[in-house]
């Protein structure tokens, strides 16, 4: 996945077709880089049929670096206890010229 730094993108993630969305207790999307930490809990994420979707800001988009390589993971919990986790993905994260937020 590839995010260009200083943007607003909003992200998608395809969950497996035999996860029931309207099952799930709690959920959180974890992008790590070298120690900097950006986690979406549920109530952060919108679920549409089989996708889990949230937006970034400048802000968060800006605070990773593009010489790096981040992670994305996501972990899930069902209402009948049981729990689950992705792997873990890489994140590329783009330059763009101008480094503030605009």
């Amino acid at each position: 996945m590839e995010i260009r730094r200083g943007t607003t993108p909003t992200i998608c993630i395809e969950l497996p077709l035999e996860i029931e969305p309207e099952n799930i207790a709690a959920a959180y999307v974890t992008m790590n880089q070298d120690g900097n930490e950006l986690e979406k809990q549920l109530s952060d994420l919108t679920i549409t049929d089989n996708f889990l979707s949230f937006d970034m800001t400048q802000e968060e988009t800006l605070a990773f670096n593009s010489l790096i390589t981040g992670w994305i993971q996501v972990r899930l919990k069902m209402a009948d206890g049981t729990s689950l986790a992705s792997q873990k993905e890489p994140l590329k994260f783009l330059p763009v010229m101008k480094e503030d937020v605009i």
